[in-house]
């Protein structure tokens, strides 16, 4: 769906799925997401450091706030001289133990959820910072009403690129992600 050709999501759309936005979004856009998102549809952000005022302001509305980019600390770095790749943990979609290691993320920026009264959601993925304890990467919500809309933003697009996405973490997070916003539990 090109948003900036259309006024409204069509219909037999059940997944907005946002892949790293290079432009910002426009108001009318934002308003055919958010009319979505209330009328039970579901979407995916996976937002890189692009800075995307409008869009920001449209995910603040869903208690959900962009931070700076993560930097690894120590021996939590993946992969040697490279401070921008970070283990990323489960800490709270699946039904497991928590802070099991699922992906790896690089040049990941903070995504910040707080639930309010008609929403409900938190942190799903995150990386555990030596210093600051575990740093949210990535948020789920849900929106009330007659059908619930889903949505994801997740601080990184490189996840699903290139050799990245040739860790099996990598697809497997992406496969759970759909699936808990098509309605499934996880």
């Amino acid at each position: 769906v090109e948003l900036a050709q259309e006024t409204t999501v069509p219909d037999s759309c059940r997944l907005l799925f946002m892949h790293g936005p290079r432009r910002d979004f426009t108001a009318e856009e934002v308003n055919a997401v958010l009319t979505f998102l209330a009328n039970g549809g579901a979407a995916l952000f996976l937002l890189d450091l692009t800075k995307l005022p409008t869009l920001e302001a449209a995910l603040a509305r869903l208690h959900v706030s962009l931070g700076s980019e993560i930097v690894a600390e120590g021996a939590a770095q993946l992969y040697v001289r490279d401070r921008q790749t970070l283990p990323v943990i489960d800490v709270a979609l699946a039904k497991r133990e928590p802070e099991q290691f699922v992906a790896v993320f690089h040049g990941a920026r903070q995504v910040n959820y707080a639930s309010s009264p008609g929403h409900s959601g938190g942190v799903f993925l995150g990386y555990r910072s030596l210093t600051h304890g575990v740093v949210p990467v990535g948020v789920a919500g849900e929106i009330a009403g007659a059908q619930a809309g889903r949505f994801m933003v997740v601080g990184d697009v490189d996840f699903l690129a290139g050799r990245l996405f040739l860790r099996e973490g990598n697809r497997a997070l992406l496969g759970r992600m759909l699936h808990w916003l098509n309605g499934r539990s996880v």
